[in-house]
């Protein structure tokens, strides 16, 4: 519960939920009657369905004001059940069924803001161009706490702060650094957004405006560059500026162009390509999870056979070497905008 409590307050900043939280332990402290591990599970599920609903909320374009008094109504109907328990028209069971105030949460929410259910929450997962770290994290954890009680995978859950979130487009993808592939051909300085965007092949507006930023030979992704350059179109100005935060916000802060890993050195990673990265994300502990199921899913998709002939359950370091450099090529290319969409569909 400690764990749903970090989240709720440190990566969400939440504080809409207290009112039924505060309640319900009250209710839980002042009576005598029901046993320990009953009410360790009656809090746990309260504090659980607070947090779904409460990222739901902060993942939709919607804010606190669509779950205002939700959480009041929901202590509410809690307290007409402890008063049916009272009367002795109730059991302690039944009062303190955790599952009951889930319901009731979800409940008044839907009458609230149907959109925070079904199809409608898959739709603001997709739409949602504005992730914040800490959300991230807070939404990766939590998956990863799931899975882990599931027993999908034997690992111990780790502090949401000791796990680290990688950007597979990285934050600062242009980058003239020798040893960034590891193919000994020839790589741009703007290998990645060449090859994610896939420049040679496409025609839309974002690549168009990507080919342009490539032409005018900016040295990093920031409005000011194109300050600096002085054109005389203005329109043009504005709509390079405006592909640079397209860039920034509808692909490399995205969710789906995140990972969750364990035991990495990222400032080891940041801006390598991806025949650099690839193998290193395949290696990590938590590679088994949703989160990153892209690269590893036993019944998923899996992005290194699909670009390479070397079977998952055989990577090693001996065989890594054993590519060659038209191989290691296909990988720095095979993380592109479309896969980035690829994922976040599943």
């Amino acid at each position: 519960m400690r764990t749903i409590l970090s989240r709720l307050e440190d990566s969400i900043g939440a504080t809409q939920y207290r009112s039924l939280g505060a309640y319900a332990c009250w209710r839980v402290g002042t009576e005598s009657r029901i046993e320990e591990e009953a009410a360790g599970e009656f809090l746990k599920d309260v504090f659980n369905g607070s947090e779904v609903l409460t990222l739901r909320q902060s993942i939709s374009d919607k804010s606190g004001q669509a779950i205002e008094g939700v959480y009041v109504e929901t202590a509410h109907r809690l307290k007409l059940r402890l008063n049916e328990l009272e009367e002795g028209e109730a059991t302690v069971e039944d009062a303190f069924k955790g599952a009951n105030v889930v319901d009731d949460i979800r409940t008044v929410a839907e009458d609230k803001e149907g959109s925070f259910f079904e199809n409608g929450m898959v739709r603001a997962v997709i739409a949602n161009t504005g992730w914040r770290n800490r959300q991230v994290r807070a939404v990766f954890h939590r998956m990863t706490q799931r899975l882990l009680r599931e027993g999908d995978v034997e690992l111990e859950l780790r502090n949401v702060d000791e796990l680290d979130i990688e950007h597979i487009l990285p934050q600062k993808p242009i980058s003239d650094n020798d040893g960034r592939s590891r193919s000994n051909g020839a790589v741009s300085k703007y290998a990645w957004l060449e090859y994610f965007f896939d420049t040679s092949n496409s025609n839309n507006k974002i690549t168009n405006a990507v080919e342009e930023l490539i032409d005018k030979d900016i040295d990093d992704l920031d409005k000011d560059e194109i300050e600096v350059l002085e054109l005389d179109d203005q329109r043009k100005e504005n709509d390079l500026q405006e592909a640079i935060g397209q860039i920034k916000n509808r692909f490399i802060d995205d969710i789906a162009n995140r990972l969750f890993l364990h035991n990495i050195d990222d400032k080891k990673l940041q801006n390598k390509l991806f025949s650099y990265k690839l193998p290193v994300y395949l290696k990590d502990d938590y590679t088994s999870l949703a989160t990153t199921n892209f690269v590893s899913a036993n019944d998923g998709f899996n992005l290194f056979d699909h670009v390479t002939n070397i079977d998952l359950d055989n990577l090693n370091e001996e065989n890594i070497d054993d590519l060659s450099d038209s191989e290691w090529e296909t990988i720095d290319r095979a993380w592109t905008f479309e896969m980035l969409f690829e994922r976040k569909k599943v």
